[in-house]
């Protein structure tokens, strides 16, 4: 996990997934996301509720600053979205 976090620090602006295991996670670096969760699909941003409160980011030096209690939205992508 510190070689995959190492190389999303150096290539991404954030990194994002979703887990049941925040607190394997957090040992890393990774911080949970607090705030609704959502998909940019073909029809449109939609709610996913079921992820809310799996989410988890780790932020680079690229980041904006982020609002953990704010939306987040990924891209559509078949099968699990998160």
């Amino acid at each position: 996990m510190r070689h995959i976090g190492e190389l999303i620090r150096e290539r991404y602006v954030l990194g994002a997934l979703s887990t049941g295991a925040h607190a394997f996670y957090e040992a890393f670096g990774w911080e949970r996301w607090r705030g609704p969760t959502f998909v940019d699909s073909p029809r449109g941003r939609e709610r996913t509720p079921e992820d809310d409160g799996t989410i988890m980011i780790l932020q680079t030096r690229r980041s904006p600053r982020l609002d953990l209690d704010g939306d987040i939205a990924c891209d559509w992508r078949p099968g699990d979205i998160w």
